[in-house]
């Protein structure tokens, strides 16, 4: 879907957009103790999915939609286990530093802050996961 997007919109639905149904989760999990679990397994198959998914693309836009997808899980395993809000606005402050390199034409920062989503030891997001 975010394929033929420009920057600034990827950046929106890859962040912002997900917002309200994360809260939704989260809610959803405080008050039905035993939807953990699902929730739990849900999202570490969609960060495996989403790994997979990635492996596969040669373009820098539709490989941001594929890690979204497996952030989305790690979000989701946050939500379980009480850590979303760090996990996400860390998400938030690479994907919009990347976004801002990509549309400076960075290429050397942005290759590192394209690492950094991938969350390698030496990087922020590697804290989060």
């Amino acid at each position: 879907m975010v394929a033929g997007l420009k920057w600034y919109p990827i950046l929106m639905i890859l962040t912002w957009q997900k917002v309200a149904p994360f809260i939704f989760i989260i809610n959803l999990v405080e008050r039905v103790p035993s939807l953990r679990r699902l929730v739990f397994t849900l999202g570490g198959l969609r960060a495996i999915v989403g790994a997979l998914i990635g492996l596969n693309q040669t373009k820098l836009a539709p490989m941001l939609g594929a890690s979204s997808i497996t952030h989305r899980g790690w979000v989701s395993i946050g939500a379980v286990c009480g850590g979303f809000w760090i996990y996400f606005l860390i998400y938030i402050g690479s994907l919009l530093l990347l976004i801002v390199a990509l549309r400076r034409q960075r290429v050397f920062i942005a290759g590192l802050l394209t690492l950094a989503l991938r969350g390698l030891p030496p990087f922020v997001i590697f804290i989060g996961k």
